[in-house]
C-alpha cells in the first residue's frame, strides 16, 4: 500500500522487431512470397497458420498459427501488423489474387491500415461504400471513451479530431463513422463494426465489452 506509481517512458534503445530483424517492404514481399510458396513451412503448416482457428468452446476466431484472417469484399486476406514507440505497420497478403500491400509508418499518428485499405480497393476494383455518419455531441462521445476488452482482444475508444476512433494498445487508431444506434464504423473498410455500450455517470469503468467484427 501507498507509494506512488511510476511513469513508463518509450524505450531508449533502437526499435527492433521480435528476434531483431529489420526488413523494407520489398524483403516483406520476398518472404511472404516464399512462406505462401512453401518455401519456408510446408503447404500442410502454411494453411494452418492462415485459417481461422477454433477454440475448445466451437467459439471460431479470427486468426490462425500468427497469422490474421479475414476479407475485403469477397476477397480472401491473410494479413499480419504490428507497432512499437513510434512505427506501425500492416502487411495485407491476397492469396487468390497475388496482390500484397505492406505498409510502414515511422509515426503513430496515422493507419496504416488506412492507407493500406485505400490501396487495396483501387487493385481490386471495390468501390468506397458510402457510409452516414451523423454528428457526435462532445457530451456523447465521452460516453463511449475508454478502454474496452472482448475476449482476449484489448482496444480504446478514443476521441481524434473531434470524433470516435478505434485504438489499440500500440497506439495506433482508426477513425470511425457514426451511423447511428452506438454503432461505429471503419469509413474504409464498413465490414469492420464496433457496437459499444455507453457509460453513463462520472468516473473510469474499465475494462468495458464491446462488439468488433464483421458487420452483416
Amino acid at each position: 500500500g501507498g507509494g506512488s506509481p511510476i511513469a513508463v517512458f518509450p524505450r531508449r534503445s533502437p526499435p527492433s522487431a521480435a528476434g531483431s530483424v529489420w526488413r523494407p517492404t520489398a524483403d516483406l514481399a520476398t518472404g511472404t512470397a516464399a512462406l505462401a510458396g512453401g518455401d519456408v513451412v510446408s503447404a500442410e503448416s502454411d494453411a494452418r497458420m492462415s485459417t481461422p482457428d477454433t477454440l475448445n468452446s466451437g467459439k471460431r476466431l479470427d486468426y490462425g498459427y500468427g497469422l490474421g484472417t479475414g476479407a475485403l469484399g469477397s476477397h480472401k486476406l491473410v494479413s499480419h501488423s504490428g507497432g512499437i514507440n513510434g512505427f506501425l505497420s500492416v502487411l495485407n497478403h491476397f492469396p487468390q489474387e497475388s496482390l500484397l500491400v505492406v505498409v510502414l509508418t515511422n509515426t503513430e499518428a496515422g493507419s496504416p491500415d488506412e492507407v493500406a485499405r485505400k490501396i487495396e480497393r483501387r487493385l481490386l476494383n471495390i468501390p468506397t461504400a458510402v457510409v452516414k455518419d451523423l454528428a457526435v455531441s462532445a457530451a456523447d462521445r465521452s460516453a463511449y471513451l475508454g478502454a474496452y476488452a472482448k475476449d482476449a482482444n484489448r482496444f480504446q475508444i478514443v476521441a481524434r479530431a473531434g470524433k470516435i476512433a478505434l485504438g489499440s494498445p500500440d497506439g495506433d487508431s482508426t477513425s470511425l463513422a457514426s451511423p447511428g444506434n452506438g454503432q461505429f464504423i471503419e469509413p474504409s473498410n464498413p465490414q469492420v463494426a464496433v457496437r459499444a455500450a455507453r457509460i453513463g455517470g462520472g468516473g473510469a469503468v474499465a475494462p468495458r465489452s464491446a462488439e468488433v467484427g464483421a458487420d452483416g
